[in-house]
């Protein structure tokens, strides 16, 4: 394993803060007019952004440049890989089928976007995120925010995370094709078992 420490730090998505003003001390749960995910709709077990979406934090001197803002994708379940990488261990195959590595991000290299990222909401609700497009497979929030809706229930919505990161619109009738191809997509993982055909290892 390559030399010194490394730490990384993943916050837990729509939790709420403490009121920063010093006059008022009260949680900002009391306060129903804080919005703790800023732009980003919804609460936390949506599956709206703001029930995924969270920074993530990496401490490696040496090796990760301290400052940098990388607006690259990665999940949770990416850290397997990762360290897989990282420490040259191969994955048992059939593992960890959906982790893809994100070492040369941090090493400062450059790395292909990461392909189809699927998301998933408290009630079974499905969503496919490929580069700026997110296609919700239901009609609601599959959580917490009204409509809670039913997954795979129509309409299905989609949003454009760059030109709409606020998921206001459902962009479907502009981009249908769009729509369609990432629906065969989500379906084709969702009923597959083999791994994505992807280098999950950095070359």
């Amino acid at each position: 394993m390559k030399s010194g420490c490394l730490f990384l730090s993943l916050f837990v998505s729509g939790l709420l803060p403490y009121r920063l003003a010093a006059q008022d001390s009260r949680p900002a749960t009391q306060a129903s007019r804080i919005r703790p995910n800023v732009i980003y709709r919804g609460t936390k077990a949506d599956i709206w952004d703001a029930g995924h979406r969270v920074p993530l934090i990496v401490r490696w001197p040496g090796h990760v440049p301290a400052g940098q803002v990388v607006p690259r994708i990665v999940c949770l379940t990416d850290l397997m890989a990762t360290f897989a990488d990282l420490l040259d261990q191969p994955i048992a195959e059939g593992m960890a089928q959906d982790s893809v590595s994100f070492l040369p991000t941090l090493l400062g290299k450059s790395q292909p976007a990461r392909p189809a990222l699927v998301h998933h909401s408290i009630a079974g609700m499905f969503a496919i995120r490929q580069g700026r497009y997110k296609l919700i497979a239901g009609n609601g929030s599959g959580g917490r925010e009204r409509p809670k809706g039913k997954p795979f229930a129509r309409p299905y919505r989609l949003s454009d995370m760059e030109a709409d990161p606020e998921e206001a619109r459902d962009h479907l009738s502009e981009h249908p094709e769009v729509a369609h191809d990432l629906e065969r997509l989500l379906d084709s993982i969702r009923g597959s078992r083999q791994p994505q055909k992807t280098p999950r290892k950095s070359p």
